[in-house]
Order: C-alpha cells, then sequence, then structure tokens
C-alpha cells in the first residue's frame, strides 16, 4: 500500500496533479466572471430608482444593446460597451443606461429626423398624365 502511494506522489505525477488543480481553478474564475445579463424588466426596475420614467402600461419600452464602434452621434458619446438604449416611443423619450454603473448616462428627447415627403403639384400629375394619353394616343 504504501508503495502505491509512494508511486502516486512521484514528483511527475505531482506536477500532473498541480497543472490539473490550477486549470480547474481557472475554469472557475472563469465561469464566475461572465458579465451579467439583466432581463428587460430588471433594466427598468433599476432605472426606476434613478428617475421617473414615463408608465410602462402605456407606453412599452424598447430596449437596446449598444454597439458603440464607429457611434459618432452626439447623444452616445458617452455610452460604453454593455451599455443600453431605453427608447419610449408614445413619450418621446430616449435614455443610456449603463448597467455595470447603474447609472442613466443621457437622456433626452426622441427627435425626429426623417425629411417629410416632398408633395407633387396636382397640375404636374395632371400634366404628366395628359402627356402620357397624348403619346399613347399617337403611337396607336
Amino acid at each position: 500500500m504504501k508503495q502505491k502511494l509512494a508511486q502516486l506522489f512521484t514528483k511527475k505525477n505531482k506536477i500532473i496533479l498541480l497543472i490539473l488543480a490550477v486549470l480547474i481553478i481557472l475554469l472557475v474564475l472563469i465561469s464566475n466572471s461572465k458579465p451579467k445579463v439583466l432581463t428587460d424588466a430588471k433594466i427598468i426596475s433599476n432605472m426606476s430608482t434613478l428617475t421617473a420614467l414615463p408608465d410602462i402600461n402605456t407606453d412599452k419600452p424598447q430596449i437596446f444593446r449598444i454597439d458603440v464602434k464607429g457611434q459618432q452621434q452626439p447623444f452616445f458619446k458617452d455610452a460604453k460597451e454593455g451599455d443600453v438604449a431605453v427608447l419610449f416611443l408614445v413619450a418621446q423619450k430616449a435614455y443610456i443606461y449603463s448597467p455595470s454603473d447603474n447609472r442613466i448616462v443621457n437622456q433626452g428627447p426622441i427627435e425626429n429626423t426623417q425629411e417629410k415627403p416632398k408633395s407633387v403639384p396636382v397640375k404636374a400629375v395632371e400634366a404628366t398624365s395628359t402627356e402620357a394619353k397624348r403619346a399613347t394616343s399617337t403611337t396607336r
């Protein structure tokens, strides 16, 4: 029995056991250091402790993860990876929330930057349709 125990704890086996122990410890540390993903409800709950939010019963928030790479809009200038944009479309309000710091990074109104469609004068439409009629009647 003592010989088997002595063989088990040879210098070579001790090194292997030490390497295995270090690997196990590293795996445990890595698995525990993964960032926690918050649910949308938890994000809204955390934000509501920091500021007054629009009523979520009448204005369902839209939540998006922010990709800050290449982001050039001034509203996102202080955002970092892991932050979320929270939009309340009815109230026309936007927030950037940092779950890692539990703080609101920025907030402001949602601005409609889309151009209104240009209207075409009625006379131009009539003229075009009249010209089209003439073209089809002359080609017959």
